[in-house]
């Protein structure tokens, strides 16, 4: 039996990118961490059902954004009226940042050419502590912060 179900989580794991440098163990860190996550006896205790997935494919190419916003939307839609305890986001895949704390988040699709496919970290904070759904927001960013204009 679950110990959080009040707890929800978008878990983001991106190995796949074929325009830039692909990585061989993102994916996994993303699932051991979902894992950790609905872990009732030593990690955060979530129904399967709370913890939202999304990893990259390379073929066709995904994730995009918008595969990203549906889970959140799921995360959402759950919630209805009421209200979450904690919310998790974590990103393990490629990520850019040129001086700030936060960071962009590449997608599969990402490139020194299509440098607009990233998500923005600080833009999906703001989101979530702005609906007032949970009493907890927390981030985890499993990527590295590649100093080019982002």
């Amino acid at each position: 039996m679950a110990v959080n179900a009040g707890d929800f989580a978008l878990v983001v794991g991106i190995d796949d990118y074929p325009e830039y440098r692909p990585l061989l163990g993102a994916i996994q860190d993303a699932k051991e961490f979902a894992d950790w996550l609905c872990d009732p006896s030593t990690g955060g205790g979530l129904p399967a059902a709370n913890c939202k997935c999304v990893f990259s494919t390379p073929s066709p190419i995904r994730p995009y954004q918008n595969d990203i916003d549906d889970r959140l939307d799921e995360i959402i839609n759950q919630l209805g009226s009421g209200r979450g305890r904690r919310f998790y986001f974590y990103f393990s895949g490629h990520g850019l940042a040129e001086s700030r704390l936060a960071s962009d988040l590449c997608l599969a699709r990402w490139s020194a050419r299509r440098r607009n496919l990233a998500l923005d970290s600080s833009d999906y904070l703001e989101l979530m502590l702005g609906l007032g759904k949970f009493e907890e927001v927390v981030f985890f960013m499993d990527c590295c912060r590649v100093r080019m204009v982002s």
